[in-house]
């Protein structure tokens, strides 16, 4: 399964509270989790860049993880929650990156809405 648990990109590095479908799938289907920490994807990817650049990123990747404590309680909020909580700690773990206990959408909406209306 692959996925990327905070939903969108960082706005400014730091990892962002995650999304529980990776969870959901994983205690639904018993299937393991790989989580992967990326480094330097900001010189692949820039923002507001139109195009990728050539450079070069690290991919750092962990243990499988498997939640067979949790099995079948793909239903229960707090259960995918807590399960979200583990893969995103790993991944913070792995990449080196700070965790903020907020959605980085959240962020976003807020920084543009702070900015405006766009255009004149």
């Amino acid at each position: 399964m692959s996925g990327h648990i905070e939903g969108t990109r960082s706005p400014d590095g730091r990892l962002y509270k995650g999304n529980t479908g990776t969870a959901w799938i994983a205690l639904r289907s018993g299937a393991p989790v790989i989580p992967c920490g990326l480094v330097g994807t900001e010189r692949v990817h820039p923002a507001g860049a139109k195009r990728l650049c050539v450079a070069r990123f690290e991919a750092h990747f962990g243990t499988p993880m498997t939640f067979p404590e949790h099995s079948g309680g793909e239903s229960d909020r707090r259960t995918r929650r807590a399960v979200t909580n583990r893969i995103t700690q790993e991944i913070s773990a792995l990449s080196g990156q700070e965790y903020v206990d907020t959605y980085a959408a959240t962020v976003k909406s807020r920084a543009a809405s702070a900015a405006g209306p766009q255009g004149g």
